[in-house]
């Protein structure tokens, strides 16, 4: 994994390193030393694409829910319109349980069930052990990504308060792919699975255009809508198991496999790993300052 991370970083440094150049040779004639912003933003966040997706035939499938953004920005004007901007960024997408959950009612169990990066344990044509009643416990999906890229700031002529803001950013990203718990109960059989959670680095990247409006000399609001992209990012070692029983209950109410009246009638644990590319888009407002 180390040399995967260095690889990325050196991408990541080549790419920032060209685009800062670029932007100094376009001002260098106009640079304005003074122009320094801070701001902050946090709003909704929404995940599309494999992302999203709850296709249990696609191994891309992440299961992801809306969820919340926010970023810390430092943005350094090098003339009236373009400028260099610096992003801390951090998101957060819940599973669809509901969905993971119906889609496991209806589906035939295989115990080796490493089938997507979101931990689907299951599969349409798996081993023909049928459970039903599944409950999974929330979880989410953790995002932080660190990118440098380039701004425009274009101010209307009718009204010099309000301008329209563009960004292009690149950077790194570091995921969590979230630990599931799912338990099924029913009258006769009871069953648990759990995934052991993961994390990867990977290539991030940032399409942004908004709106800032000026309150006062030092400061002013903001509205961004974006998209939040990365690579495919590779987890590893993820370990899933899965364990159930038939015979019902010794104690009503206490589901334990140690409760039941037989013994485990069937237990697996694998290992393996999976690929996730990530895609939101996100609405964000805050406020900035002047510095």
């Amino acid at each position: 994994m180390q040399e995967e991370l260095k690889k990325i970083m050196k991408r990541t440094i080549k790419y920032i390193s060209a685009i800062s150049f670029l932007m100094v040779r376009l001002s260098y004639a106009q640079f304005i030393p003074d122009k320094n912003t801070a701001s902050f933003s946090i709003g909704p966040s929404f995940p599309i694409g494999n992302f999203s997706s709850t296709d249990p035939s696609n191994n891309l499938s992440g299961y992801a829910v809306s969820g919340i953004s926010a970023n810390l920005s430092f943005n350094h004007k090098l003339n009236n319109q373009l400028g260099l901007i610096a992003m801390l960024y951090g998101q957060r997408n819940g599973i669809n349980t509901n969905i993971l959950s119906d889609q496991l009612d209806k589906s035939f169990f295989d115990p080796q069930f490493i089938s997507s990066s979101s931990g689907s344990p299951y599969s349409p044509t798996g081993s023909q052990e049928v459970y039903y009643n599944w409950n999974i416990e929330n979880k989410y999906w953790y995002l932080e990504s660190v990118m440098l890229g380039a701004t425009e700031e274009l101010t209307f002529e009718n009204n010099h308060k309000l301008s329209f803001v563009a960004k292009v950013l690149i950077g790194a990203a570091y995921a969590q792919l979230p630990t599931l718990n799912g338990q099924s109960i029913t009258d006769t059989s009871y069953a648990v699975f759990y995934q052991k959670g993961a994390s990867a680095f990977g290539f991030s990247y940032l399409l942004s255009g908004g709106m800032n409006y000026k309150l006062s000399g030092k400061l002013y609001l903001k509205l961004d809508v974006f998209y939040f992209g990365t690579s495919r990012l590779n987890f590893k070692n993820i370990t899933q198991n899965f364990a159930s029983t038939y015979g019902g209950l010794r104690m009503p109410g206490v589901y334990t496999l140690s409760n039941s009246n037989l013994t485990v009638f069937s237990e697996s644990s694998t290992t393996g790993q999976n690929k996730q590319p990530f895609g939101s888009i996100n609405i964000v407002a805050g406020v900035g300052l002047i510095l």
